[in-house]
């Protein structure tokens, strides 16, 4: 699971949003069952570990919320 020195709220917040995108493309609101939301989960929280951390640790405090879901719908996940 993703690690998450910035606070949950962010975390979850990319979670929900990268969820929403993939079902969303996917036209359902729903998995189709365990194995499928765990894969999904797993590039979450990978793009979480790899893209979003290294680089924006630090500048979490003096974002706004705005500037954070910003990024967070543009960090591509699945490709």
């Amino acid at each position: 699971m993703g690690k998450s020195p910035v606070g949950m709220d962010e975390f979850w917040a990319f979670v929900d949003i990268k969820r929403k995108e993939y079902l969303s493309g996917k036209g359902r609101d729903y998995f189709k069952g365990i194995d499928e939301a765990n894969v999904v989960l797993k590039k979450i929280t990978g793009a979480w570990d790899n893209k979003i951390l290294p680089k924006y640790t630090a500048k979490f405090k003096r974002m706004k919320t705005e500037d954070k879901v910003k990024l967070f719908e543009d960090t591509k996940v699945f490709e």
